[in-house]
């Protein structure tokens, strides 16, 4: 069995349950600001495990009487993608060499490292049906596969990529989509489409502005309804395809005005089919709806307060309406929570 790195350990944490304060006399900063309706409401920072510990008297309480004190190193070093369901939040560290795994309804915290074959340059990740662990490994050029405990099941796409960038698995796990990207003076600039065993289905694009071509893309995601979503960075757009490759759509383009991109780092798709943008100059993620109109920017630059970002990059929506946004500069994960639910 592969060994699975538990740096940290396994650490049980009473009820770290995510949810926006519910305290009258507690600043609650949401978006977009009064007097329109709020839809988004900031949560959490997550930098260090006491961050995953609630404040509440009665977990303290709980805390002090078990007189384990917790650690307070970073949890990140240079945190890059974010993969996020049924309450487990899967974070890249590439400066760190690993994948943290935050499992919130275990109350746990997991740290693989690829065991006897560690991860080398560990970049995007993605989640399945079965919970399973998708990890582009830059270095080994090829995606590795882990379970949901870290245990290493598969390398996949070995010998037909080159430089791969990110990840994103179908519904039925039967699609593998992996963004690889040569560099800027090279052709290949491709997503390539492998089955469950890591086997070649298909290769899309090459580098172009044309639709269905790519100029260093580094993002890419599967819809509800299966169509594919790729963040085209060097071309400061969004195109949505067919699970088949053909281009259905496009949006965005360079500049600095809202729904434009000046550097886009992450992207995702909830089960509603909004997307979701983080820019690093604009210094926070902005939500499309399906058909790329711009529906909400939130956060911004200055500081490292709620809401407040210096380079954002992964970015990952649950099906509970968590958002989940990885700052690489400050070193934490930020949580927002969708407030459509309040409201309806």
């Amino acid at each position: 069995m592969r060994r699975v790195g538990w740096a940290m350990g396994l650490l049980l944490l009473a009820g770290c349950a995510l949810r926006p304060p519910e305290s009258e006399t507690e600043t609650v900063w949401r978006w977009p600001p009064p007097p329109d309706p709020a839809r988004v409401a900031f949560v959490a920072q997550l930098a260090a495990l006491p961050d995953l510990v609630p404040r509440d008297r009665l977990s303290q309480w709980r805390r002090r009487l078990s007189r384990a004190p917790l650690p307070t190193e970073p949890l990140f070093v240079k945190p890059y993608d974010v993969a996020a369901a049924a309450g487990q939040v899967v974070v890249s560290d590439t400066a760190g060499g690993r994948v943290l795994l935050l499992d919130l309804p275990g109350r746990a915290v997991r740290v693989i490292d690829g065991g006897a074959r560690p991860l080398r340059h560990p970049l995007g990740v993605a989640l399945d049906g079965r919970g399973r662990i998708y990890v582009v490994d830059g270095a080994r050029a090829l995606v590795r596969l882990f379970d949901p405990w870290g245990h290493d099941l598969l390398l996949l796409g070995a010998g037909h990529l080159r430089r791969p960038r990110d990840v994103a698995v179908s519904a039925d796990g039967e699609r593998i989509y992996v963004l690889d990207v040569a560099g800027p003076g090279d052709d290949a600039h491709h997503l390539v489409v492998l089955d469950r065993t890591g086997g070649e289905i298909a290769r899309w694009g090459g580098r172009g502005r044309a639709p269905g071509r790519f100029n260093m893309p580094n993002q890419v995601a599967v819809a509800a309804n299966g169509e594919v979503v790729v963040l085209d960075a060097g071309n400061f757009r969004v195109q949505v395809f067919t699970a088949d490759g053909r281009p259905l759509r496009q949006f965005g383009s360079l500049g600095r005005g809202l729904g434009q991109f000046a550097r886009p780092r992450g992207l995702a798709v909830d089960g509603t089919g909004r997307i979701y943008v983080t820019d690093a100059a604009f210094q926070n993620y902005q939500i499309f709806d399906a058909m790329g109109r711009l529906l909400l920017p939130v956060g911004q630059g200055g500081g490292s307060g709620p809401g407040r970002f210096a380079l954002p990059a992964g970015i990952a929506v649950d099906e509970r309406g968590f958002i989940y946004v990885a700052d690489q500069l400050f070193r934490h994960l930020s949580v927002f929570r969708l407030l459509e639910a309040e409201q309806d």
